[in-house]
């Protein structure tokens, strides 16, 4: 794993990733309504029935880090009120029948993150099949099973035709190139996959003499059209695509992208471009599919509805393994 992009990671603790996994409510997403309209104008009193809050857990985990749990309780889409989160609850891991360790509640200090609940002792394994329990006061308990695939090595990373022009606003300047990459898919199972790309930006200020003062180092997630999508590859909306292996089963897979990146070189430096080659189980793969497809939803009335994946048992939400590998090269030597 390449030290700046572990060394930036930790230093921007609200990152993109933390936003995407804890901070959307997505689970005002997951009602449709749907409204006949009548000839008549007259009032119009929609009563909804009310459903018993349930339970809401997301938690996509890796080997090498903290499992983090966010609960929350479920709610109407009506509800415009903030997450309501469960600061009160039990929260269990277990390897099969043996309980690994009872999470604690970690309550962050900036004030935009919202609790969670997290592992202290317990070291995650790949290919093993944790269970996640978790109940709360005037809730039913909930459960779901995943595991962490294994990690698959990021075989060739490159860069090519490279182009440097005015950018589109007054003193911003626009890199333009492309990244291909390939990895080994294994064989005779169906794998899924997310690739993710980091543009390092450094803010810096002229102090004379040549001199700069790096005021801040961070990475900018890349944001794909949906012009890149097909029936196995999806731009997934907060970030990188997400793959599917498809037919090409057990073969090696090949992307070639294109970037677009603006900066304001008086006071901004291009870094590095950073990958992060996911390996996803099932049920992360299906999750943000259909979040991301939920998303990118225009709304329409000839569109069908779509409806998130949820793998909580008496519950809502995800539990979700993955495993990563990450190469890093720089835009300009």
């Amino acid at each position: 794993m390449p030290d700046n992009f572990q060394l930036i990671m930790k230093k921007n603790a609200f990152t993109h990733l933390e936003k995407i996994w804890f901070g959307l409510p997505v689970w005002l997403l997951l009602l449709a309504l749907s409204l006949s309209s009548s000839t008549c104008e007259r009032p119009l009193d929609l009563e909804l029935p009310e459903e018993t809050p349930k339970l809401v857990l997301v938690c996509n985990f890796t080997n090498g880090e903290e499992l983090r749990v966010r609960v929350s309780r479920s709610r109407s889409i009506l509800d415009e009120s903030p997450e309501d989160y469960i600061g009160d609850a039990v929260v269990e891991l277990y390897e099969a029948d043996q309980l690994l360790e009872v999470l604690s509640l970690f309550t962050p200090s900036t004030p935009r993150l919202s609790p969670y609940y997290a592992t202290q002792s317990t070291n995650l394994k790949v290919g093993v099949d944790y269970l996640i329990k978790v109940s709360a006061p005037g809730f039913e308990p909930v459960m779901s099973h995943s595991m962490i695939p294994q990690k698959i090595d990021i075989q060739t990373f490159s860069i090519s035709d490279l182009e440097i022009t005015n950018g589109p606003q007054q003193g911003s300047r626009r890199y333009t190139y492309r990244i291909s990459l390939s990895f080994n898919d294994p064989p005779k199972i169906d794998n899924y996959y997310h690739l993710n790309f980091y543009q390092q930006i450094q803010d810096y200020l002229d102090i004379g003499g040549g001199d700069t003062l790096i005021l801040r180092d961070y990475l900018q997630p890349v944001i794909f059209n949906s012009f890149n999508d097909n029936n196995f590859l999806l731009a997934y909306f907060g970030g990188g695509v997400l793959v599917e292996d498809g037919p090409n089963d057990g073969r090696t897979l090949s992307y070639d992208f294109p970037m677009t990146i603006d900066i304001y070189p008086e006071n901004q430096i291009i870094g590095k471009i950073f990958v992060e080659l996911r390996a996803v189980s099932k049920e992360y793969y299906l999750f943000h599919n259909s979040l991301s497809r939920q998303q990118n939803n225009n709304g329409g009335g000839s569109n069908e509805p779509i409806f998130i994946y949820n793998n909580i048992e008496n519950g809502q939400g995800i539990f979700a393994g993955y495993s990563q590998s990450l190469d890093s090269l720089h835009i300009i030597h």
